[in-house]
């Protein structure tokens, strides 16, 4: 399970082309660049598409899809650079984002993306304060295996987030951190767990659409699409098809 590793996370490309005058109120046709093998976030099954293309989707009714790998931002930014993108979805309204890279605009935030804890239920832990010296799932060389090593816990290390959560289940580690996004989705098919924000400012996330600097109507008519789906409660719809919770997006 993939995310762009600057976020990681978050991992979609997606590119949107304006029939006719970027002046236009509306996207009228859509163009993605998507990962075919990225649950929640994109796949190339039309029964389980990924959040974000559906969130796409949404936007305009005309799409049409091509897919391709999004482990490296740098392989990212260039599709959209080199105009083969026009819109990438899944980047973080970050300022060390927004400073490392000049030249990409983004959109006002449709999501907030942060660090999450997953427990059985019933167990009572509502903190990692709560853990003591209990075993934490991480996943390696995430936010949440940071943040465990940095408060101090003992540190049981996965390399995929499924097994951080089948570690839970199993009682092989009492709780797990990781991405709101990706224990929302693993926890849909494995009964009796719950899930307790972890509230970190410095671990949240803004997670909004990319253009380039100088496509400024482009971006505007994208701030407006993600405020109408905000508004109409359609993100939340999509985003809760998959199991995402959901923090409001100021």
């Amino acid at each position: 399970m993939r995310m762009l590793r600057l976020l990681p996370a978050v991992a979609v490309t997606a590119a949107l082309v304006l029939v006719g005058s970027l002046e236009a109120a509306d996207l009228t046709k859509l163009r993605v660049c998507a990962d075919p093998t990225n649950l929640p976030f994109s796949s190339r099954d039309p029964a389980t598409p990924g959040f974000e293309v559906e969130l796409a989707q949404a936007l305009v009714s005309d799409v049409s899809f091509h897919w391709v790998p999004t482990e490296r931002w740098a392989f990212v930014a260039r599709q959209l650079l080199d105009r083969r993108c026009d819109l990438v979805f899944g980047l973080p309204l970050d300022s060390r984002f927004v400073d490392d890279n000049p030249r990409i605009a983004l959109s006002r935030p449709y999501y907030v993306m942060g660090q999450v804890l997953v427990t059985r239920a019933g167990s009572g832990i509502r903190r990692l304060d709560d853990l003591q010296d209990r075993p934490v799932a991480v996943q390696a060389m995430t936010p949440g295996d940071i943040l465990v090593f940095q408060r101090g816990h003992a540190r049981q290390v996965h390399f995929k987030p499924e097994d951080a959560v089948e570690a839970v289940s199993s009682g092989k580690a009492e709780a797990a951190v990781m991405w709101s996004s990706h224990a929302g989705w693993l926890m849909r098919k494995v009964p009796g767990l719950e899930l307790t924000w972890i509230r970190d400012p410095e671990g949240e996330f803004k997670v909004a659409i990319g253009t380039r600097k100088a496509d400024q109507h482009l971006r505007q008519a994208a701030d407006r699409a993600v405020e109408r789906l905000l508004a109409d409660g359609k993100v939340k719809q999509i985003l809760g098809r998959y199991g995402i919770p959901v923090l409001p997006a100021p």
